[in-house]
């Protein structure tokens, strides 16, 4: 399990959920341990992930450790599902991986020929910095998979889609690694990793059917985000948000158009996805007080039928082609 309470010296217990700012490494007193190399496709995932729910989204990285060059190399982002955590009202403000979902990323990862070498996961409306739990959670992660020559090559990174704080569209995102408390009690620090974005040239088919697979996945979600709700300004939306988000970790052989047309197909995707759920939610609302006032339904039966789920799959297809 990856759910844990942290305590003071004299006994006293302290929110899992307060954000801890990220300290700097310096050349001269504290250098980064390894060097960060992460693929765009691998941000384009995190970054699409995490504006597509409302709560808290999480996933693993995989790559490959060079020993001898001590270079980390993020290769690919493999989403999770979330499970809700027991000691918190909120989803919102923290997150646990399904187990199913693990074990179905971990077969994923080994069957591409790589390696667990990091995990993501979003803080939808607040800052990038790691909570207490996060904190933890890393610290397990590197002591798991820390090196026989105590190498610890394992990062975390946190997407903030809809930071409050935040006045550009792009998502802020952030990679730590925790610096081991020497003496004592308590938590080590958190350490804001520099990272080198690896840009790709071509569309990958694996991130492409990663894209499809998320879209379908949130389209009826209860913790989906809608879309067509307005950020910062009257003429953006959540939509445009992440269009703007997302155009810049686009492969770089892509002509301007072909970016255009494939953000215009995410776009229109989660657009009908806002609309099927409003249409369902006025079904469900017009047959429950048809069933209060015997009223027959078979009207709204036809409505989700006949146009709710037809309409899924023709977006389905044409996002597919």
């Amino acid at each position: 399990t990856h759910t844990h309470t942290f305590w003071f010296r004299s006994g006293g217990a302290i929110d899992p959920l307060t954000l801890v700012a990220c300290e700097r490494f310096t050349e001269a007193r504290t250098p980064q341990p390894f060097s960060i190399q992460i693929s765009s496709s691998a941000l384009f995932i995190m970054d699409l992930h995490g504006h597509l729910a409302e709560t808290e989204v999480i996933g693993y990285l995989g790559g490959k450790w060079d020993a001898k060059g001590l270079s980390l190399r993020i290769v690919q982002a493999f989403p999770c599902s979330a499970i809700e955590c027991d000691d918190s009202g909120s989803r919102n403000q923290t997150v646990e991986m399904d187990p199913a979902s693990e074990m179905r990323a971990r077969d994923r990862i080994q069957e591409k020929n790589l390696d667990i070498v990091g995990w993501y996961h979003s803080h939808p409306s607040f800052r990038p910095d790691p909570s207490l739990r996060d904190i933890e959670n890393q610290t397990n992660y590197q002591s798991l998979f820390k090196t026989a020559d105590s190498q610890e090559p394992f990062v975390g990174y946190i997407v903030a889609p809809y930071d409050r704080d935040c006045q550009e569209d792009e998502s802020t995102i952030q990679c730590f690694w925790v610096a081991r408390k020497v003496t004592g009690v308590g938590y080590g620090t958190p350490m804001a990793a520099q990272f080198q974005v690896q840009k790709d040239e071509q569309p990958d088919t694996e991130c492409l059917l990663e894209v499809l697979g998320l879209l379908k996945y949130y389209e009826q979600h209860p913790d989906r985000m809608f879309m067509g709700r307005q950020w910062r300004k009257p003429t953006t939306t959540n939509a445009s948000k992440l269009s703007a988000s997302l155009k810049g970790k686009l492969p770089t052989r892509l002509t301007e158009q072909q970016k255009k047309r494939l953000l215009e197909k995410i776009t229109a995707f989660l657009d009908l996805g806002d609309e099927l759920q409003q249409e369902a939610e006025t079904c469900a609302q017009n047959i429950k007080a048809a069933l209060k006032t015997n009223t027959p339904i078979q009207a709204h039966e036809n409505v989700l039928g006949n146009v709710f789920l037809p309409g899924l799959g023709r977006t389905c297809q044409q996002f597919e082609k």
